[in-house]
């Protein structure tokens, strides 16, 4: 697969290396990611830590067919780093949060279909 800055780049629109001027060659742009909660939060979910808390269960796209699913993997990955956390710390982390998903979903609407049932 291609990224939409890959295909600039290939095109000649951006530098071809663009990939290089950003830190772990990163994309040059950035996402909010949304947590959305039932009615009143009864969970009390506020951050990603907790979303791997026992009973806590997450609806997310799959991150290995839809890229509202990869931002969200990476998102997390990128939370514990950005704490501090090493790669070891993120990849355990990683792994908690997607045992509290019960199934992927296949897109944004799948996604939303399943919360909303």
């Amino acid at each position: 697969t291609t990224t939409d800055v890959q295909f600039l780049a290939d095109s000649g629109v951006v530098a071809k290396d663009w990939a290089k001027k950003f830190p772990h060659d990163a994309s040059p742009t950035t996402s909010t990611m949304l947590f959305l909660v039932r009615n009143g939060n009864p969970k009390n979910i506020k951050d990603w830590d907790d979303l791997i808390k026992p009973g806590v269960q997450v609806i997310v796209v799959n991150p290995k067919t839809g890229g509202n699913g990869r931002y969200a993997y990476l998102a997390a990955w990128g939370a514990v780093r950005e704490k501090g956390g090493t790669e070891a710390q993120a990849a355990e982390f990683v792994g908690k949060l997607y045992k509290n998903v019960p199934i992927l979903a296949k897109g944004g609407r799948d996604a939303t279909a399943t919360f909303l049932q």
